[in-house]
C-alpha cells in the first residue's frame, strides 16, 4: 500500500519528470532559498545568510551569480527600501511638528538650537532631493510673494 504521501510525489516526480533525488534537491534548493532571501534582503553577509540557511558559503555565492535568484533579492531589498521610506514619510511630518513645537515652547536656549538646526539641516536634505527645476519654481514663487508684499 502507498502512502497519500508517498503517492503525491510519484505524481509530483512523473508530471515534473524527475528522478527523486533531482526532487529532493529541488525542494531543498527552495527551501534555503527562501532563507537566504530573507536573510541577504536584511543585510547579513554571505557567510551569516548561509548559517542562517543552513547551507554553504559556496552555495551561497553559486545562488548569487544566478540571474534569476540575484533578481529576486533586487525586487526583495526594493520593496523593503519602499515601505522604509513609506513610513519614514509618514513620520516625517509628525517629526517636524515636534522639533518645531519645542523650538516655539522651550525656556532652554540650547534645545531651541538644537530643534532649530535640526529643521534646517532637514531642510537643507529636501531641498538637495527635489529636482533641480521644482526647487528653482518653489524659489521663483517665494521669490514674487516677498515682491508683492
Amino acid at each position: 500500500m502507498v502512502s497519500a504521501f508517498g503517492g503525491f510525489w510519484q505524481v509530483l516526480k512523473q508530471g515534473m519528470n524527475m528522478t527523486a533525488a533531482c526532487l529532493e534537491k529541488e525542494i531543498e534548493t527552495r527551501s534555503y532559498d527562501d532563507k537566504l532571501l530573507v536573510a541577504l534582503a536584511d543585510g547579513a553577509h554571505q557567510e551569516n545568510a548561509a548559517l542562517v540557511a543552513g547551507c554553504s558559503l559556496r552555495t551561497v555565492q553559486r545562488r548569487m551569480a544566478d540571474p534569476v535568484f540575484r533578481g529576486r533579492l533586487d525586487e526583495s531589498r526594493r520593496v523593503i527600501r519602499e515601505e522604509v521610506l513609506g513610513r519614514l514619510a509618514s513620520a516625517a511630518g509628525e517629526a517636524v511638528d515636534v522639533l518645531h513645537r519645542i523650538l516655539e515652547n522651550s525656556e532652554d536656549p540650547t534645545i531651541q538650537i538644537k530643534a532649530a538646526t535640526s529643521l534646517l539641516n532637514s531642510l537643507v536634505k529636501i531641498h538637495g532631493l527635489l529636482p533641480k527645476t521644482t526647487v528653482q519654481v518653489t524659489e521663483t514663487r517665494e521669490v514674487k510673494t516677498m515682491m508683492e508684499q
